[in-house]
């Protein structure tokens, strides 16, 4: 195998397979959605929500960049939903009722299963998080703790007195 087809493969890892039918006008699906529904209508399809709970999580996206990814779809098929702002994308995702087995054992068409197998290995595993987790908490929790003159803090040390100081604030001596 030469270095082309190597290539090809590394390639063809990113591709995103979209199935058509997600972005095709979903007027009957949101036509079943507003049937019984009180108060403002769905605009946007759960097919098109379950798309983009799907893009967040294989490329890890913020919610305000998947509304960035929705304008920018919408410009290259029209027929998607033209706005999507990231608070409402985010309660939608947040309500979706996910399970694939139900999903799986409902339908009677083929099912196409794909499997990447380099997956994702982090040295140390499970430890190496919850040390990080707890370094980042200790960060956040340390400029509060010492506003308040905990003892494990105090003041935030000499520079921080005499800023006290010109503040004329009572902890300063």
């Amino acid at each position: 195998m030469g270095w082309k087809d190597t290539d090809e493969r590394l390639i063809r890892r990113g591709e995103l397979i979209l199935d058509p039918k997600l972005l095709q006008n979903p007027k009957q699906e949101l036509k079943t959605m507003n049937k019984h529904k009180r108060g403002r209508n769905y605009h946007i399809s759960n097919t098109y929500i379950q798309l983009l709970a799907a893009i967040r999580y294989l490329y890890s996206m913020p919610y305000r960049q998947l509304e960035g990814f929705t304008r920018a779809l919408h410009r290259l098929v029209p027929s998607t939903p033209p706005r999507a702002d990231y608070s409402g994308i985010r309660k939608r995702i947040l309500r979706l009722s996910v399970d694939p087995y139900r999903d799986l054992k409902e339908t009677n068409e083929p099912v196409t299963i794909a499997v990447d197998s380099t997956g994702h290995k982090r040295p140390q595993g499970w430890r190496m998080d919850r040390e990080e987790a707890r370094e980042e908490a200790e960060i956040r929790e340390a400029p509060l703790r010492r506003k308040h003159g905990d003892s494990r803090g105090g003041l935030h040390g000499d520079q921080h007195r005499r800023c006290a100081r010109r503040e004329g604030s009572p902890r300063a001596s």
